[in-house]
């Protein structure tokens, strides 16, 4: 791992402890997990190792934290992989999946915190780069992933 890198993903964790405690609604998870089924999709195509990655990304920074309400005892990994999974099932429009992901943030900007805006920009790119280069697609989508992010 380069330098850069490692300093970044200490800063991630210290980031990730502070926002542990945390406490957002399940539709928060859900939504989230709906953005990352639309940038395994953009292609047309999910493929084993996009999966793999978004389960191996899920439960490294995901559980670290917590459902809000009636719903508390859920673990987000497993809110974010079901709704990734409903999304996959019904065949949704991955450019409605982002829409909707883009208007929910936008209505809820208080739960968007630095170190959240952070973990869904780090699970979207493993994401992407988990299936040989990231191709033209899953650029752009990136692209207005990361400007959506930095619109705090």
């Amino acid at each position: 791992m380069r330098r850069g890198c490692y300093i970044f993903s200490i800063g991630i964790v210290k980031l990730l402890k502070m926002d542990a405690t945390s406490k957002l609604p399940v539709q928060f998870y859900e939504k989230v997990g709906e953005l990352l089924y639309a940038i395994s999709a953009i292609d047309k195509v999910v493929r084993n190792e996009e999966f793999r990655s978004l389960k191996s990304s899920l439960n490294s920074y995901w559980n670290s934290f917590m459902v809000h309400g009636q719903n508390a005892s859920l673990k987000p990994a497993a809110v974010m992989e079901t709704a990734f999974m409903n999304a996959l099932q019904n065949k949704k429009d991955p450019e409605t999946c982002f829409e909707d992901f883009v208007e929910y943030k936008k209505n809820n900007p208080k739960l968007f915190s630095m170190a959240h805006n952070s973990v869904i920009w780090d699970t979207a790119n493993l994401i992407a780069n988990s299936f040989s280069l990231v191709n033209k697609s899953e650029v752009i989508f990136l692209q207005k992933l990361k400007l959506v992010l930095q619109d705090s």
